[in-house]
C-alpha cells in the first residue's frame, strides 16, 4: 500500500542529511557495548580503577581475553590507562561516564 501522506521537501532534506553523515564511530561504540564481558569491565571500572590482573580475577577470565576487552573499549574511547610502576591501571574515560548504559 503506497504512503499517501508525506512532505517531499522534508524527506529530501532529511535524506540528504543522513546520507552525508558517517555512523562508523557510533556503530563501533555500540558493538563494543554489545558484549556482556565488556559491559562487566565497564561496570567494574565505574566502581574502581583496576589492572588487567584484577579484572581477570574478578571476571574469572584469562588475562589475554581481558586485555582484548580493554583494547576494544580503549579504541572507542571508553577506557583509559595510566602507568603505575610496571602495571597499567585502567579507568573510565569521560565519554564512558556520560553514557547512561553504564
Amino acid at each position: 500500500m503506497p504512503i499517501s501522506c508525506f512532505n517531499s521537501d522534508k524527506i529530501s532534506r532529511l535524506k540528504k542529511a543522513v546520507e552525508s553523515m558517517s555512523f562508523e564511530d557510533e556503530v563501533r561504540l555500540h558493538k563494543a557495548l554489545g558484549n556482556e564481558k565488556r559491559q562487566k569491565v565497564l561496570h567494574i571500572l565505574k566502581e574502581e580503577a583496576c589492572c588487567v590482573c584484577d579484572l581477570a580475577h574478578i571476571l574469572d577470565c584469562p588475562v589475554p581475553n581481558v586485555s582484548q576487552y580493554l583494547k576494544i573499549l580503549s579504541e572507542v574511547g571508553l577506557v583509559k590507562s595510566e602507568s603505575q610502576g610496571k602495571f597499567l591501571i585502567y579507568s573510565l574515560n569521560d565519554k564512558a561516564m556520560k553514557l547512561h548504559c553504564i
